[in-house]
Formats: C-alpha cells, sequence, structure tokens
C-alpha cells in the first residue's frame, strides 16, 4: 500500500512483477486518495502527483476499480486509518473525490468506476463532492451519471 500512494509507478510496476497483489485491501484507495494537490507539495519527487499513471499500473495488473473497501468499524485502529464509516470510506472513486482531484475521479470513472455506488455511511461520490463543495467535481459527476444513462437506454433501444 505504501508504494501506491507514495513510490514512483516504475516502483509499483517492478513490486506487481515481483508478484505484489494487486487486488490488495485498500491499494486504489491508498492511490487515488494521495492524489490530493497537497500530497505534490510534500513529495516533490513524485512522478505522477495524480496517481493516474499508478492507478493504470494497478487496473492493468486486475485491481477492481469498484473495489469497495472493508468496512471501517471491524478493521483494527492503527496509525491514520479511521475506524469510523465516512463519507469516502467506500470505493477509490470516493477516495478521489475526498482527495479533491478532479484528472483522478474522471480517470476512474473512465475505467468504470460506479458514480452511484454508497460508501460506508451510505453517500455516493456525488454527495461527497457536494458535502465538501467541489462544484467542478460535482458537475463531472452529475454530467457522467446523465451521459451513463443515455447510453443504457441506447443499448435497450
Amino acid at each position: 500500500m505504501e508504494a501506491a500512494w507514495r513510490h514512483s509507478p516504475a516502483v509499483v510496476r517492478l513490486l506487481l512483477q515481483h508478484g505484489a497483489n494487486p487486488r490488495t485491501e485498500r491499494l486504489l484507495h491508498s492511490a487515488a486518495a494521495a492524489s490530493n494537490p497537497s500530497f505534490a507539495e510534500v513529495h516533490p519527487e513524485r512522478s505522477d502527483p495524480d496517481r493516474v499513471e499508478v492507478l493504470q499500473i494497478l487496473l492493468e495488473a486486475g485491481a477492481d476499480v469498484n473495489d469497495m473497501e472493508p468496512d471501517p468499524k471491524g478493521r483494527p485502529l492503527r496509525g491514520m486509518l479511521s475506524r469510523r464509516r465516512t463519507m469516502e470510506s467506500g470505493t477509490p472513486l470516493h477516495a478521489a473525490v475526498g482527495a479533491e482531484n478532479i484528472r483522478t475521479v474522471r480517470f476512474l470513472l473512465e475505467h468504470g468506476a460506479d458514480p452511484q455506488a454508497p460508501s460506508w455511511s451510505g453517500h455516493s461520490p456525488l454527495q461527497v463532492a457536494v458535502s465538501h463543495k467541489l462544484e467542478d467535481i460535482a458537475e463531472l459527476l452529475k454530467s457522467w451519471k446523465v451521459e451513463s444513462a443515455e447510453k443504457m437506454s441506447e443499448k435497450m433501444s
């Protein structure tokens, strides 16, 4: 998980080549959460501040773009991981919205992330964006829902 959060795409690729599991618990979530623009200031050495390249590598290796993180209430308290069910505790898309990075949100949507999946507290990614007053991300999620509904209608016709 540390590599997805902090290290270069090359390190992530190398770890996968040596047997790291791309379906490790919270791996995509960590990469998406690390796309927060403030992390780029703290870690200027990162070549992939939006973590899009890392997310791409993990998805190509078999990670699930809609992976629901384990229930926070059931995990042991350690480090920065909260045991509370928050608006952002859900899918990697929830983590990307919480990280306030529209590029990462768009990437996940383009790769099949469900914009209506509920978090552990029952909130959609759109509700997270609205709650955090992230107007550009909220607009993207709204338009994506409309586009998705139109595509479904076309398939059924």
